[in-house]
Protein backbone atom coordinates (compact mmCIF):
# COMPACT_ATOMS: atom_id res chain seq x y z
CA UNK A 1 0.00 0.00 0.00
CA UNK A 2 0.82 3.45 -0.10
CA UNK A 3 1.40 3.21 3.87
CA UNK A 4 4.70 5.38 4.39
CA UNK A 5 4.62 7.66 1.30
CA UNK A 6 5.12 11.33 2.43
CA UNK A 7 4.01 13.62 0.10
CA UNK A 8 3.16 17.19 -0.28
CA UNK A 9 2.02 19.72 -2.64
CA UNK A 10 3.38 22.93 -2.47
CA UNK A 11 1.61 25.88 -4.20
CA UNK A 12 3.72 28.62 -5.54
CA UNK A 13 2.24 32.59 -6.02
CA UNK A 14 5.32 32.70 -9.08
CA UNK A 15 6.22 31.22 -12.15
CA UNK A 16 9.20 29.29 -11.29
CA UNK A 17 11.82 28.54 -14.34
CA UNK A 18 11.61 24.90 -14.74
CA UNK A 19 15.05 24.66 -16.36
CA UNK A 20 16.83 25.92 -13.11
CA UNK A 21 14.12 23.98 -10.53
CA UNK A 22 15.16 20.30 -12.08
CA UNK A 23 18.70 21.82 -12.18
CA UNK A 24 18.79 22.61 -8.57
CA UNK A 25 16.53 19.49 -7.71
CA UNK A 26 19.29 17.34 -9.34
CA UNK A 27 22.14 18.78 -7.78
CA UNK A 28 20.63 18.33 -4.28
CA UNK A 29 19.64 14.98 -4.90
CA UNK A 30 22.41 13.78 -6.34
CA UNK A 31 24.47 14.75 -3.05
CA UNK A 32 22.09 12.76 -0.92
CA UNK A 33 22.88 9.33 -0.60
CA UNK A 34 19.29 8.77 1.11
CA UNK A 35 18.02 10.13 -2.26
CA UNK A 36 19.74 7.76 -4.21
CA UNK A 37 18.53 4.59 -2.13
CA UNK A 38 16.94 1.52 -3.16
CA UNK A 39 16.20 -1.57 -0.92
CA UNK A 40 16.86 -4.63 -3.41
CA UNK A 41 15.82 -8.90 -2.50
CA UNK A 42 18.91 -10.53 -1.88
CA UNK A 43 18.09 -13.58 -2.59
CA UNK A 44 17.90 -15.20 0.79
CA UNK A 45 15.51 -13.51 2.18
CA UNK A 46 16.38 -10.79 3.18
CA UNK A 47 17.14 -7.67 1.80
CA UNK A 48 19.91 -5.10 0.84
CA UNK A 49 20.50 -1.54 0.08
CA UNK A 50 21.60 0.09 -3.11
CA UNK A 51 22.82 3.59 -3.51
CA UNK A 52 22.73 4.70 -7.26
CA UNK A 53 25.56 6.86 -8.46
CA UNK A 54 22.28 9.93 -9.07
CA UNK A 55 19.29 10.04 -8.19
CA UNK A 56 15.99 10.69 -9.97
CA UNK A 57 14.75 13.32 -12.14
CA UNK A 58 12.16 15.61 -10.98
CA UNK A 59 9.42 15.76 -13.87
CA UNK A 60 7.63 18.68 -15.45
CA UNK A 61 4.45 18.56 -16.04
CA UNK A 62 1.76 21.46 -17.85
CA UNK A 63 -2.03 21.83 -16.30
CA UNK A 64 -2.04 25.47 -17.43
CA UNK A 65 -4.83 24.62 -20.01
CA UNK A 66 -7.36 22.54 -17.46
CA UNK A 67 -10.39 24.44 -17.15
CA UNK A 68 -9.31 24.93 -12.70
CA UNK A 69 -5.27 23.94 -12.60
CA UNK A 70 -5.15 24.18 -8.91
CA UNK A 71 -7.92 21.59 -8.87
CA UNK A 72 -6.41 19.70 -11.46
CA UNK A 73 -3.22 19.94 -9.18
CA UNK A 74 -4.48 18.86 -5.96
CA UNK A 75 -6.01 15.79 -7.58
CA UNK A 76 -3.15 14.99 -9.36
CA UNK A 77 -0.93 14.82 -5.70
CA UNK A 78 -3.58 12.75 -4.31
CA UNK A 79 -3.29 10.54 -7.34
CA UNK A 80 -0.04 10.21 -7.21
CA UNK A 81 0.19 9.94 -3.02
CA UNK A 82 -2.01 6.52 -3.66
CA UNK A 83 0.81 4.85 -5.90
CA UNK A 84 3.20 2.47 -4.27
CA UNK A 85 6.39 3.62 -4.15
CA UNK A 86 8.40 0.18 -5.06
CA UNK A 87 11.38 -0.57 -2.84
CA UNK A 88 13.52 -1.53 -5.61
CA UNK A 89 12.60 1.75 -7.52
CA UNK A 90 13.27 5.50 -6.92
CA UNK A 91 12.00 6.03 -3.55
CA UNK A 92 11.21 9.54 -4.14
CA UNK A 93 8.85 11.17 -6.52
CA UNK A 94 9.06 14.95 -7.33
CA UNK A 95 7.28 16.56 -10.00
CA UNK A 96 7.32 20.54 -11.29
CA UNK A 97 3.92 21.44 -12.18
CA UNK A 98 2.72 24.56 -14.75
CA UNK A 99 -0.49 25.60 -13.42
CA UNK A 100 -0.67 29.05 -15.55
CA UNK A 101 -0.17 32.81 -14.74
CA UNK A 102 1.94 33.23 -11.89
CA UNK A 103 1.14 30.01 -10.15
CA UNK A 104 4.12 26.83 -10.05
CA UNK A 105 3.04 23.55 -8.31
CA UNK A 106 5.52 20.93 -6.79
CA UNK A 107 4.70 17.34 -5.57
CA UNK A 108 7.22 16.13 -3.58
CA UNK A 109 6.86 12.46 -2.22
CA UNK A 110 9.43 10.42 -0.65
CA UNK A 111 9.09 6.81 1.06
CA UNK A 112 9.46 6.63 5.16
CA UNK A 113 12.19 4.34 4.66
CA UNK A 114 14.83 7.58 3.91
CA UNK A 115 13.13 10.73 4.98
CA UNK A 116 10.86 12.31 7.88
CA UNK A 117 9.64 15.29 8.45
CA UNK A 118 13.06 17.17 9.29
CA UNK A 119 14.71 15.58 6.21
CA UNK A 120 11.67 16.90 4.49
CA UNK A 121 12.50 20.55 5.30
CA UNK A 122 16.47 19.83 5.02
CA UNK A 123 15.72 18.77 0.93
CA UNK A 124 13.17 22.20 0.52
CA UNK A 125 15.61 24.37 1.74
CA UNK A 126 18.85 22.88 -0.42
CA UNK A 127 16.82 23.25 -3.64
CA UNK A 128 15.70 26.37 -2.84
CA UNK A 129 19.72 28.02 -2.33
CA UNK A 130 20.43 26.09 -5.31
CA UNK A 131 17.78 27.77 -7.27
CA UNK A 132 18.03 31.11 -5.84
CA UNK A 133 22.63 30.20 -6.72
CA UNK A 134 21.52 29.28 -10.20
CA UNK A 135 19.32 32.66 -11.14
CA UNK A 136 21.72 34.15 -9.81
CA UNK A 137 24.07 33.12 -12.25
CA UNK A 138 25.79 31.20 -10.21
CA UNK A 139 27.22 27.09 -10.55
CA UNK A 140 29.52 26.44 -7.96
CA UNK A 141 30.54 23.39 -6.19
CA UNK A 142 28.03 20.85 -5.77
CA UNK A 143 25.86 20.84 -2.24
CA UNK A 144 27.81 19.66 0.88
CA UNK A 145 25.57 17.09 2.32
CA UNK A 146 26.62 14.65 5.02
CA UNK A 147 26.24 11.15 4.27
CA UNK A 148 22.83 9.52 5.63
CA UNK A 149 24.14 6.35 6.44
CA UNK A 150 27.76 7.79 8.12
CA UNK A 151 26.04 9.97 9.92
CA UNK A 152 23.42 7.87 11.40
CA UNK A 153 26.31 5.14 12.28
CA UNK A 154 28.69 7.94 14.05
CA UNK A 155 25.34 8.78 16.06
CA UNK A 156 27.27 8.90 19.89
CA UNK A 157 26.16 5.46 21.74
CA UNK A 158 26.20 7.45 25.16
CA UNK A 159 26.66 4.02 26.93
CA UNK A 160 26.27 5.28 30.43
CA UNK A 161 23.19 6.76 30.11
CA UNK A 162 21.60 4.42 27.95
CA UNK A 163 21.34 1.63 30.56
CA UNK A 164 19.09 3.96 32.45
CA UNK A 165 16.90 4.99 28.80
CA UNK A 166 16.48 1.42 28.53
CA UNK A 167 15.31 1.25 32.04
CA UNK A 168 12.74 3.97 31.79
CA UNK A 169 11.34 2.68 28.63
CA UNK A 170 10.23 -0.55 29.66
CA UNK A 171 8.97 1.13 32.78
CA UNK A 172 6.59 3.37 30.38
CA UNK A 173 5.78 0.12 28.26
CA UNK A 174 5.12 -1.95 30.97
CA UNK A 175 2.60 1.02 32.02
CA UNK A 176 -1.69 0.67 32.01
CA UNK A 177 -3.21 2.68 29.28
CA UNK A 178 -1.18 1.89 26.39
CA UNK A 179 -4.01 1.20 24.68
CA UNK A 180 -6.67 3.37 24.73
CA UNK A 181 -10.26 2.44 24.43
CA UNK A 182 -12.42 5.32 22.44
CA UNK A 183 -15.99 5.90 22.70
CA UNK A 184 -16.97 2.13 24.66
CA UNK A 185 -14.86 0.48 21.99
CA UNK A 186 -11.27 -1.15 22.45
CA UNK A 187 -9.84 1.19 20.46
CA UNK A 188 -8.19 -1.49 18.47
CA UNK A 189 -6.89 -0.78 14.65
CA UNK A 190 -8.76 -2.99 11.72
CA UNK A 191 -6.14 -2.78 9.00
CA UNK A 192 -4.45 0.04 7.73
CA UNK A 193 -7.27 2.52 5.55
CA UNK A 194 -6.91 5.79 7.53
CA UNK A 195 -9.18 8.95 7.25
CA UNK A 196 -8.54 12.10 7.79
CA UNK A 197 -9.82 14.83 9.61
CA UNK A 198 -8.51 18.38 9.98
CA UNK A 199 -9.15 21.26 12.55
CA UNK A 200 -7.19 24.39 11.04
CA UNK A 201 -7.18 26.72 13.62
CA UNK A 202 -7.92 30.44 12.80
CA UNK A 203 -4.95 33.22 13.69
CA UNK A 204 -6.81 34.19 16.93
CA UNK A 205 -6.98 30.57 18.79
CA UNK A 206 -3.59 29.79 17.10
CA UNK A 207 -2.09 33.03 18.99
CA UNK A 208 -4.25 32.16 22.20
CA UNK A 209 -2.63 28.51 22.33
CA UNK A 210 0.79 30.25 21.63
CA UNK A 211 0.18 32.48 24.63
CA UNK A 212 -0.51 29.58 26.53
CA UNK A 213 2.42 27.96 25.46
CA UNK A 214 4.42 30.76 27.27
CA UNK A 215 2.71 31.03 30.59
CA UNK A 216 2.93 28.25 34.04
CA UNK A 217 2.79 25.42 33.94
CA UNK A 218 4.04 25.01 30.05
CA UNK A 219 7.28 27.97 30.39
CA UNK A 220 10.10 26.29 29.61
CA UNK A 221 13.49 27.22 27.90
CA UNK A 222 12.57 25.57 24.71
CA UNK A 223 9.45 26.89 22.92
CA UNK A 224 9.18 23.91 21.29
CA UNK A 225 9.28 21.59 24.73
CA UNK A 226 6.42 24.02 25.82
CA UNK A 227 4.31 23.45 22.88
CA UNK A 228 4.83 19.75 23.08
CA UNK A 229 3.36 19.45 26.90
CA UNK A 230 0.72 21.93 26.14
CA UNK A 231 -0.20 19.54 22.86
CA UNK A 232 0.02 16.20 25.11
CA UNK A 233 -1.78 17.87 27.92
CA UNK A 234 -4.75 18.26 25.58
CA UNK A 235 -4.54 15.00 23.87
CA UNK A 236 -4.47 13.16 27.26
CA UNK A 237 -7.43 15.24 28.23
CA UNK A 238 -9.35 14.31 25.29
CA UNK A 239 -8.24 10.39 25.68
CA UNK A 240 -9.56 10.81 29.10
CA UNK A 241 -13.20 12.43 28.05
CA UNK A 242 -13.25 9.76 25.04
CA UNK A 243 -12.42 6.65 27.29
CA UNK A 244 -13.02 6.83 30.55
CA UNK A 245 -9.52 5.73 31.99
CA UNK A 246 -7.07 7.94 34.43
CA UNK A 247 -3.96 5.78 33.34
CA UNK A 248 -3.43 6.68 29.43
CA UNK A 249 -0.23 6.74 26.86
CA UNK A 250 0.93 7.59 23.40
CA UNK A 251 3.34 7.37 21.67
CA UNK A 252 5.59 10.04 19.87
CA UNK A 253 8.43 10.39 17.94
CA UNK A 254 11.72 12.15 18.35
CA UNK A 255 14.20 13.66 15.89
CA UNK A 256 17.14 11.96 16.74
CA UNK A 257 19.23 14.19 15.38
CA UNK A 258 21.77 14.81 18.60
CA UNK A 259 25.36 15.98 16.31
CA UNK A 260 25.86 18.91 13.98
CA UNK A 261 25.94 16.61 10.98
CA UNK A 262 22.74 14.78 11.85
CA UNK A 263 20.84 17.95 12.16
CA UNK A 264 21.45 19.03 8.23
CA UNK A 265 21.54 15.42 6.88
CA UNK A 266 18.24 14.17 5.09
CA UNK A 267 17.19 10.69 5.71
CA UNK A 268 15.35 8.85 8.19
CA UNK A 269 16.55 9.43 12.10
CA UNK A 270 13.13 9.66 14.39
CA UNK A 271 12.03 7.05 16.77
CA UNK A 272 8.88 6.70 18.44
CA UNK A 273 8.93 6.79 22.09
CA UNK A 274 5.80 5.64 24.93
CA UNK A 275 4.56 8.67 27.08
CA UNK A 276 2.50 8.43 29.80
CA UNK A 277 -0.25 10.60 31.20
CA UNK A 278 -3.00 10.38 34.69
CA UNK A 279 -5.95 11.77 34.63
CA UNK A 280 -7.72 12.17 38.61
CA UNK A 281 -10.54 13.16 40.27
CA UNK A 282 -10.89 17.11 40.28
CA UNK A 283 -8.30 17.42 37.55
CA UNK A 284 -7.19 20.53 35.91
CA UNK A 285 -5.95 21.63 32.54
CA UNK A 286 -3.26 23.29 34.58
CA UNK A 287 -2.19 20.49 37.07
CA UNK A 288 -2.41 17.77 34.36
CA UNK A 289 -0.55 20.77 32.45
CA UNK A 290 2.16 20.63 35.03
CA UNK A 291 2.79 17.06 35.18
CA UNK A 292 2.88 16.34 31.73
CA UNK A 293 5.74 18.90 31.16
CA UNK A 294 8.03 17.31 33.65
CA UNK A 295 7.07 14.03 31.78
CA UNK A 296 8.46 15.94 28.59
CA UNK A 297 11.33 16.52 29.74
CA UNK A 298 12.08 13.02 31.05
CA UNK A 299 10.61 12.03 27.49
CA UNK A 300 13.30 13.83 25.71
CA UNK A 301 16.29 13.21 28.40
CA UNK A 302 16.22 9.31 27.77
CA UNK A 303 15.22 9.73 24.22
CA UNK A 304 18.74 8.30 22.98
CA UNK A 305 19.52 7.37 19.50
CA UNK A 306 18.64 3.21 19.28
CA UNK A 307 16.82 3.22 22.45
CA UNK A 308 13.65 2.43 21.01
CA UNK A 309 11.70 -0.62 20.30
CA UNK A 310 10.03 -1.76 17.09
CA UNK A 311 6.65 -1.23 16.96
CA UNK A 312 4.05 -4.07 17.50
CA UNK A 313 2.37 -5.03 20.38
CA UNK A 314 4.64 -2.56 22.22
CA UNK A 315 3.30 0.00 20.69
CA UNK A 316 0.52 2.58 22.00
CA UNK A 317 -2.64 2.69 19.09
CA UNK A 318 -2.69 6.74 19.85
CA UNK A 319 0.35 8.85 18.52
CA UNK A 320 1.40 12.48 19.07
CA UNK A 321 3.43 13.61 16.34
CA UNK A 322 4.37 17.64 16.41
CA UNK A 323 6.39 18.43 13.77
CA UNK A 324 7.77 22.75 14.46
CA UNK A 325 9.33 24.74 11.48
CA UNK A 326 8.40 25.52 8.39
CA UNK A 327 9.39 25.60 5.13
CA UNK A 328 9.79 29.13 4.49
CA UNK A 329 10.26 31.17 0.99
CA UNK A 330 11.99 29.33 -2.39
CA UNK A 331 12.48 31.97 -5.52
CA UNK A 332 11.25 34.65 -2.65
CA UNK A 333 7.50 33.81 -2.43
CA UNK A 334 6.10 31.45 0.35
CA UNK A 335 4.04 28.30 -0.74
CA UNK A 336 0.94 27.08 0.41
CA UNK A 337 1.33 23.97 1.89
CA UNK A 338 -0.65 20.46 1.96
CA UNK A 339 0.15 17.41 3.43
CA UNK A 340 -1.01 14.96 1.30
CA UNK A 341 -2.81 11.96 3.04
CA UNK A 342 -1.55 8.46 1.32
CA UNK A 343 -4.86 6.96 2.92
CA UNK A 344 -3.19 4.53 5.06
CA UNK A 345 -1.53 4.38 8.31
CA UNK A 346 0.49 1.90 10.23
CA UNK A 347 -1.66 -0.98 11.66
CA UNK A 348 -1.11 -0.52 14.94
CA UNK A 349 -2.76 3.24 15.33
CA UNK A 350 -6.28 3.82 15.88
CA UNK A 351 -5.18 7.91 15.88
CA UNK A 352 -2.63 9.83 14.81
CA UNK A 353 -2.63 13.32 15.74
CA UNK A 354 -0.56 15.61 13.58
CA UNK A 355 0.63 19.18 14.43
CA UNK A 356 1.86 21.38 12.22
CA UNK A 357 2.51 24.96 10.95
CA UNK A 358 4.51 23.56 8.13
CA UNK A 359 3.19 26.97 5.40
CA UNK A 360 4.34 29.33 8.42
CA UNK A 361 1.71 31.54 8.72
CA UNK A 362 1.34 31.39 11.98
CA UNK A 363 -1.97 29.37 12.42
CA UNK A 364 -1.86 25.71 13.86
CA UNK A 365 -3.30 22.93 11.97
CA UNK A 366 -4.13 19.43 13.68
CA UNK A 367 -4.76 16.69 11.65
CA UNK A 368 -6.32 13.61 13.20
CA UNK A 369 -5.89 10.43 11.12
CA UNK A 370 -8.21 7.90 12.14
CA UNK A 371 -8.14 4.38 11.68
CA UNK A 372 -11.29 3.08 9.65
CA UNK A 373 -11.50 0.19 11.46
CA UNK A 374 -11.14 1.51 14.52
CA UNK A 375 -14.60 3.97 14.55
CA UNK A 376 -16.77 4.32 12.29
CA UNK A 377 -16.94 7.74 10.23
CA UNK A 378 -19.79 9.22 12.76
CA UNK A 379 -17.52 8.92 15.64
CA UNK A 380 -14.37 9.83 13.86
CA UNK A 381 -16.72 13.14 13.26
CA UNK A 382 -17.24 14.01 16.27
CA UNK A 383 -13.89 13.03 17.98
CA UNK A 384 -12.60 16.18 16.65
CA UNK A 385 -15.51 18.05 17.89
CA UNK A 386 -15.11 16.73 21.11
CA UNK A 387 -11.39 17.60 21.12
CA UNK A 388 -12.16 21.53 19.88
CA UNK A 389 -14.52 21.84 22.73
CA UNK A 390 -11.63 21.19 24.92
CA UNK A 391 -9.27 23.07 23.28
CA UNK A 392 -11.46 25.74 23.31
CA UNK A 393 -12.55 25.48 27.08
CA UNK A 394 -9.02 25.15 27.95
CA UNK A 395 -7.79 28.66 26.07
CA UNK A 396 -10.86 30.24 27.59
CA UNK A 397 -9.80 28.90 31.43
CA UNK A 398 -6.88 26.62 32.08
CA UNK A 399 -7.92 26.34 35.84
CA UNK A 400 -11.48 24.19 34.53
CA UNK A 401 -12.00 20.97 35.43
CA UNK A 402 -11.54 18.47 32.26
CA UNK A 403 -14.40 16.40 33.52
CA UNK A 404 -16.46 19.19 34.04
CA UNK A 405 -16.53 20.10 30.33
CA UNK A 406 -19.89 20.09 28.28
CA UNK A 407 -17.97 18.73 24.90
CA UNK A 408 -21.29 17.34 23.42
CA UNK A 409 -22.38 18.26 20.03
CA UNK A 410 -25.82 19.07 18.86
CA UNK A 411 -26.55 15.90 17.22
CA UNK A 412 -26.11 14.52 20.78
CA UNK A 413 -28.45 16.94 22.36
CA UNK A 414 -30.99 15.91 20.11
CA UNK A 415 -30.13 12.31 21.03
CA UNK A 416 -29.98 12.72 24.40
CA UNK A 417 -33.27 15.62 24.52
CA UNK A 418 -35.28 12.51 22.60
CA UNK A 419 -34.06 10.36 25.79
CA UNK A 420 -35.25 12.29 28.56
CA UNK A 421 -38.60 12.96 27.26
CA UNK A 422 -40.07 11.10 30.11
CA UNK A 423 -43.51 12.78 29.53
CA UNK A 424 -43.77 12.19 25.91
CA UNK A 425 -45.74 8.98 27.04
CA UNK A 426 -47.99 7.79 30.09
CA UNK A 427 -46.16 5.77 32.29
CA UNK A 428 -47.34 1.71 32.14
CA UNK A 429 -50.00 0.73 33.84
CA UNK A 430 -48.69 -2.43 35.00
CA UNK A 431 -45.33 -3.97 36.34
CA UNK A 432 -42.36 -5.12 34.33
CA UNK A 433 -42.75 -8.70 35.70
CA UNK A 434 -46.90 -8.13 34.56
CA UNK A 435 -45.61 -6.88 30.66
CA UNK A 436 -43.43 -10.55 30.69
CA UNK A 437 -46.29 -12.62 31.79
Amino acid sequence: SSLYNMAFAFLFPAELRADLFQAAWQRVADASDALRTRVLDDGRGGARVVVDETAVATGLLDLSSERDPEAAFRALCRERCARVLPLDGPLVDSVLVRLGPGRTGWYLDQHHLVADAWSTQLLYRAVAAEYAGLAAGGMGEPPSIPGYYATAAARPARAPERAAALEHWAARAARPGRTVPLYGRTGAPAGTPSRRETLSLDAGRSRALDRRALEAPFASPSPELSRFALLATLLAAYLHRASGQPELGFDAPVAGRPTADARRTPGLFIEMFPFAAAVGPGETFRSLGARCLEESMRFLRHALPGTSAPSGAAASNVVLNYVPGAFGPLAGVRPEVEWVHPGHGDAVHALRLQVHDFAGTGRTTLHFDWNEGALPQPLRRRGLQHFEALLDAFLADPDREIAGVDVRVEEEREALAALNATGAAPLPDRSVVALFE
